[in-house]
C-alpha cells in the first residue's frame, strides 16, 4: 500500500499550526484558576446544603444554637456559591464569549 503523497509542502498542508502560537503559562493558570474556582464553588454549594439539612436536625433534637449556626453557615455558604457563579457568569459575559 503507497502513503498519499502530497505536492504541497509540510508547512503549506497545515497552516494553522505554524501561525498558532500557544502560551503556555497562560494556558496553565487557566486551567489552574478553573479548577480552584470549580472546586470553590462545589464546597460552597455543597456546605449550603449541609448547613440546611443540619440546621433543622439539632432544632428538632433541642439545640437550637448548634441549629442557627448550622443555617448561618448555610445561608453564608449559598450567598458564596450564587456569588461566585454570578462573578463568573459576569467574566464570561465581559469576555464577549456568547457573541
Amino acid at each position: 500500500m503507497q502513503r498519499a503523497t502530497s505536492s504541497l509542502p509540510r508547512v503549506a498542508r497545515f497552516p494553522l499550526l505554524t501561525a498558532a502560537t500557544i502560551d503556555l503559562q497562560s494556558l496553565l493558570q487557566a486551567t489552574l484558576a478553573a479548577v480552584v474556582a470549580g472546586v470553590g464553588l462545589v464546597l460552597a454549594f455543597t456546605l449550603a446544603v449541609l448547613g440546611f439539612a443540619r440546621g433543622p436536625d439539632l432544632r428538632q433534637l433541642g439545640r437550637p444554637v448548634a441549629a442557627g449556626l448550622w443555617t448561618a453557615l448555610g445561608v453564608i455558604a449559598l450567598i458564596a456559591a450564587l456569588g461566585g457563579a454570578a462573578y463568573g457568569l459576569s467574566i464570561i459575559v465581559d469576555v464577549g464569549a456568547f457573541g
